[in-house]
């Protein structure tokens, strides 16, 4: 613990983060900790947690939820070895998540001196972007036009399902816009509001789309923004890749 370098926080954060390194020092063997987050960049929301990526020696990872201090926490223990996989399955849903916390964390201990490797690491799949293949955002396009068909067949069926379809639909198709162009899925707090630098416009028919309370104004909402997103808005032809086995 004495090598440990402590950001400085307020409290209750200052002694949960105290808490959770001396956890991990007393559960793992330690070779690095990153903390990550709202808190440590000092701009909490009222439920943020405290993220932490602890690299240790043992073949195996965890993931640990927990209150320290009374802020919750959660804690991602990982071998070094298993990083460029979990960066692969971060990149499989769009979303950095691990290498995010690396690249934009701030170092607590680092044992081995592996930490500036690991971020560089961290930073570079950034920087390369989701790169997602034509097959595999073909695939996202037709399951946000699947989303909305559906939606269409539920209108006066149950239009509480239609409603749900109508939201999956618009949440897929925004997540599309991103992939598509390169950019990783923000976290969902900054789904809608990430769109401002990307696509404005779009950004203002998503807004429009959750203000509006009919299920026809509704409908008529979703089709533009899916329309505008994948270009589809029901049932298309076209064909995967062939995939060996």
């Amino acid at each position: 613990m004495e090598d440990v370098r402590w950001p400085a926080l307020n409290e209750p954060y200052r002694a949960a983060l105290h808490e959770a390194v001396q956890f991990l020092f007393e559960c793992f063997e330690i070779r690095a900790i990153v903390a990550s987050g709202s808190i440590l960049r000092g701009n909490p929301d009222a439920n943020s947690d405290l993220d932490m990526v602890a690299i240790h020696s043992a073949p195996f990872r965890q993931r640990i939820q927990r209150r320290f201090n009374g802020v919750p926490a959660e804690l991602f223990v990982n071998p070094l070895e298993r990083l460029p996989r979990s960066f692969a399955e971060d990149r499989r849903r769009g979303r950095p998540s691990l290498a995010h916390m690396l690249a934009t964390g701030v170092v607590l201990y680092d044992r081995d001196g592996i930490a500036p490797v690991i971020k560089a690491q961290a930073t570079a799949h950034l920087d390369a972007g989701p790169d997602f293949s034509e097959s595999e955002l073909q695939l996202l396009r037709y399951g946000v036009a699947t989303w909305f068909e559906d939606a269409v067949d539920l209108v006066a069926r149950d239009p509480a399902l239609c409603r749900l379809a109508l939201h999956h639909a618009v949440e897929d198709a925004v997540t599309y816009r991103y992939l598509a162009a390169n950019r990783w899925r923000p976290r969902f707090k900054e789904l809608i509001s990430g769109l401002a630098e990307l696509d404005p416009a779009l950004q203002l028919e998503v807004e429009r789309f959750f203000a509006v309370t009919g299920l026809t104004d509704q409908l008529a909402a979703a089709r533009a923004i899916i329309a505008a997103c994948v270009g589809e808005t029901g049932f298309f032809e076209w064909e995967s890749a062939q995939e060996p086995l």
